[in-house]
């Protein structure tokens, strides 16, 4: 029989970090307003949704643009918005770390992007959202709508706090 020896080269990374999705209040160039009982009602609907590098526009998004996975939302009482758990994977997981990167870092960058969720809402004739009917995917992107940040990081460090190197991590609420 004759022995051999494999060597493995592990590389660490990143299990996830916590994100606000979405808070109360009016979405930022769609005139419309969520809020948190809304919200709380269609938290659910946030599990297991992908994350993409920038939203398709009309076309559907491509698999070369799947950068991770959202899991466990949960209701944030003090920032009256639904948390979230960001896995990076996928083709594009490396932009949305190094992104994730270069926004704790840059001040600039910090400030212009964020994450959108495109969802499908029902409205009243006022603009408020009555129900959020599905969520397609939660995607970063450059001026993102409706408020949220990175809340921490999981990177062997249970409940690293992130609150002072903040993003505006919006959802943008398309019907």
């Amino acid at each position: 029989m004759t022995e051999i020896t494999l060597q493995l080269k592990a590389t660490p990374t990143d299990i996830g970090f916590d994100i606000l999705a979405i808070s109360e209040g009016e979405a930022k160039g769609h005139g419309i307003t969520f809020a948190s009982a809304v919200l709380q009602e269609g938290m659910h609907l946030y599990s297991n949704k992908p994350v993409f590098i920038d939203h398709a526009g009309f076309d559907a998004p491509s698999v070369r643009n799947l950068a991770g996975t959202i899991s466990s939302p949960g209701w944030s009482v003090a920032e009256k918005g639904i948390t979230a758990k960001l896995r990076p994977s996928g083709p594009a997981a490396d932009v949305l770390l190094s992104i994730r990167d270069a926004a704790k870092s840059d001040p600039a960058i910090m400030e212009a992007v964020g994450f959108s969720t495109v969802l499908h809402v029902k409205l009243d004739t006022k603009g408020n959202v009555t129900k959020i009917v599905r969520v397609k995917s939660v995607d970063v992107v450059i001026d993102p709508a409706r408020g949220g940040r990175f809340l921490s990081a999981h990177l062997g460090h249970k409940g690293v706090d992130m609150s002072e190197e903040t993003t505006i991590l919006e959802s943008a609420a398309l019907s």
